[in-house]
């Protein structure tokens, strides 16, 4: 190849700029391109930042040593070995609005989004999302809130919940008994999607609800300083900011006997019996435990649960995840799994995201409900009755499984 320039960067082949880089800059970097600039990491966790389609060059200084770096179509993303996020380009949408940002462990970068996989395996967001036209299934995904980003998704019996960055939120599908009447609500930081209940947690710590309350599910109104709502058959659950928690609704299998839990970092409700994980990795259980769902008393080293129905899994630290209770279909073979970042439980499936962005599923497929294999770059799951839905980190939004709504009571 005859030598080229620096200031020609921006326009050379993708072979050309590999080549360039690693003889002319004498370095072993990534480089990404946006808009008309690029990023050149070196091996010293150094930034070379490329600007004016290859005019300008700068040593980027002053922000700590990069580990990671992403581009999305105008804007870039830099990851520090101390856990803190920077950006440039444009933040016509937002894209860069990652200041406040600390202890992430990854980082993506959308077309118009940032994404953030914290240390403790939650998720920050900022920019646009856009609704894939190809989510390669038979699933019509909502456009109508596609200019916001999606901060937390939830799967409930047929429906679907998504949560935007400015706090509103959609539903989609049955709506039978107004578990879908979230149009108006605002401030929503989290939603939780029960049998036939919605539960929504507002950013000063209250909850509100919609939907079925034959058994006093939905009444959470008195709720105050809750960081955390889990959703079961006929109850509802909250995590307080002490670590505490209360629950409402049915209780004749004693699924709300969690007032004298402490140190919890993490709830989860499904069907009859609810699951709380405390700080020192040890998981509590109460509830109808005749399937053995509630055995979790040896687990220990454990970030992450999933409750299901009947069933209870746990993500260790090393990446493979614990189950016990009921393995209808198989929705429990787990025991091979590796590298998992976290579980979601459907009524009968099992879906792991894995730290590469990669999906995993057993259980029922009559729906077409595992059939993520060729997932990627996913970013967060959430497995319903019949279907799974996931997160991209480019920001599309992937289902897999029945669309068609079904009243199985």
């Amino acid at each position: 190849m005859k030598k080229i320039q620096i200031d020609s960067l921006y326009y050379l082949r993708d072979e050309e700029i590999r080549e360039l880089i690693n003889k002319s800059l004498h370095i072993k970097p990534s480089a990404v391109f946006f808009g008309n600039s690029a990023l050149v990491l070196k091996n010293d966790g150094s930034l070379i930042y490329i600007t004016d389609n290859g005019k300008q060059k700068h040593q980027v200084d002053g922000i700590g040593i990069i580990k990671k770096i992403a581009a999305g179509k105008d804007h870039a993303v830099m990851l520090t070995t101390a856990g803190k996020v920077f950006t440039v380009g444009s933040n016509a949408l937002g894209q860069c609005n990652v200041k406040d940002w600390k202890d992430v462990a990854d980082v993506f970068a959308g077309d118009y989004s940032t994404l953030g996989i914290l240390k403790d395996n939650s998720i920050v967001f900022t920019g646009k999302l856009e609704v894939s036209k190809n989510t390669d299934t038979n699933a019509a995904v909502s456009r109508s809130k596609a200019s916001k980003a999606v901060t937390s998704l939830a799967t409930g019996e047929n429906y679907t919940l998504l949560v935007y960055s400015d706090g509103t939120v959609t539903g989609m599908g049955d709506n039978i008994y107004g578990q879908l009447n979230v149009s108006e609500w605002t401030n929503i930081c989290q939603v939780a999607a029960g049998n036939y209940c919605t539960v929504g947690l507002k950013n000063d710590g209250t909850v509100i609800t919609t939907g079925k309350n034959t058994e006093g599910q939905c009444n959470t109104h008195n709720w105050k300083n809750i960081k955390s709502v889990a959703s079961g058959y006929y109850h509802t659950v909250g995590l307080k900011k002490d670590g505490t928690v209360q629950a409402v609704g049915r209780n004749d299998n004693g699924q709300c006997n969690v007032s004298s839990w402490t140190n919890i970092r993490m709830i989860s409700s499904k069907h009859l019996h609810t699951v709380g994980l405390r700080n020192n990795g040890t998981v509590l259980a109460v509830g109808y435990n005749n399937l053995g769902q509630c055995d979790v008393g040896n687990w220990t080293d454990i970030i992450s649960i999933s409750a299901g129905k009947f069933n209870t899994f746990g993500v260790r630290r090393n990446g493979t995840v614990a189950a016990v209770g009921n393995n209808y279909r198989g929705r429990c073979n787990v025991s091979d799994w590796t590298d998992i970042m976290a579980v979601s439980a459907g009524d009968y499936h099992t879906v792991g995201l894995k730290r590469n962005g990669t999906v995993v599923a057993v259980g029922d497929n009559s729906e077409g409900q595992c059939s993520v294999q060729n997932w990627k770059n996913i970013i967060a799951v959430s497995a319903g009755s019949y279907h799974t839905v996931g997160l991209r980190s480019d920001g599309t939004i992937l289902i897999a499984g029945n669309n068609r709504l079904k009243n199985n009571k």
